[in-house]
């Protein structure tokens, strides 16, 4: 963020709100992910517990060997 922003910015509220602004930004610490990449990574996490879940059924392993089966790749989607 730099200064040609911070004016923009300032500048618009100054207008939207009829009166002079005096503005102080400051950008916090650390990375922090972004809601997106917070969606990205529960779809991930609940992705890998539904093939888990899929993998560690008993009843499930045990059909799959007899019928010498196995699962196609990506089929399996968590329940929303």
């Amino acid at each position: 963020m730099g200064p040609k922003w911070e004016t923009g910015l300032r500048e618009a509220l100054s207008k939207q709100l009829g009166r002079p602004l005096k503005m102080i930004l400051e950008v916090a610490g650390g990375l922090q992910a972004t809601p997106r990449q917070l969606r990205e990574a529960d779809q991930q996490a609940r992705q890998r517990s539904a093939e888990a879940s899929i993998e560690d059924d008993p009843q499930l392993r045990s059909l799959m060997d007899h019928f010498e089966a196995g699962l196609i790749p990506d089929s399996v989607r968590p329940i929303e």
